[in-house]
This record gives structure tokens, C-alpha cells and sequence, in this order.
């Protein structure tokens, strides 16, 4: 059975925060509210203590897989790219990337 990126983390952190999903309602996407929502999120890690930001967006678009926000978005937001995972549940392979973006200097 295949295991999901996100459970080949090693180990739990409370340092470490995660951006799991994003869910925009049909009627307020294409508005730049995901940028605002992951930057508020970021700003609250930070002022909790948190060390990083993990998130696992995919890179190709994927609309069943849409919620977990899309590579450019995590980039444009000084997320880098750790490590990939491939997925064929389609007949295009989909990227699941985990993406991390520290905020200790």
C-alpha cells in the first residue's frame, strides 16, 4: 500500500506548524484570499514560536486535489520544495510536493 507524503514526516515537532488545506468558496476564489490566509497563518506561527511552515501542495493541476493550494502560490510565498511524491490516480501523473518555509532566521 502507498503511503501519503505527509505520513514520511519525521516525527511529530511543536515547532513545526502545517498548512493542510485551503477551501475558498466557489464565489470568492481568483480574489488572492489564499495568499492573504497562508500570510495571517504565517505572522501567527511566528508570533507563537513556531521554527517552520510545512504545506503539501500539488504541483500539476489537479482539481479533486485543488484544496491543498498549488506550488506557485507556496513559492511565491518563500516556501521551498524538500522533497516530491508522484501520484497516477489519473491519467496525468499528479506531484505532491511537501514544501517548507522556515521563519527563524
Amino acid at each position: 500500500m502507498k503511503e501519503k507524503l505527509a505520513s514520511r514526516l519525521t516525527g511529530f515537532s511543536e515547532s513545526a506548524w502545517s498548512v493542510g488545506c485551503i477551501a475558498i468558496k466557489a464565489g470568492f476564489r481568483g480574489k488572492g484570499y489564499p495568499k492573504c490566509i497562508i500570510n495571517a497563518v504565517i505572522e501567527l506561527a511566528r508570533n507563537s514560536g513556531a521554527e517552520r511552515i510545512e504545506a503539501y501542495p500539488t504541483r500539476h493541476w489537479d482539481e479533486s486535489r485543488s484544496y491543498r493550494g498549488s506550488y506557485g502560490l507556496y513559492k511565491s510565498l518563500g516556501f521551498e520544495v524538500k522533497s516530491t511524491e508522484s501520484e497516477k490516480e489519473t491519467e496525468k501523473a499528479t506531484e505532491i510536493l511537501l514544501m517548507v518555509r522556515n521563519l527563524r532566521d
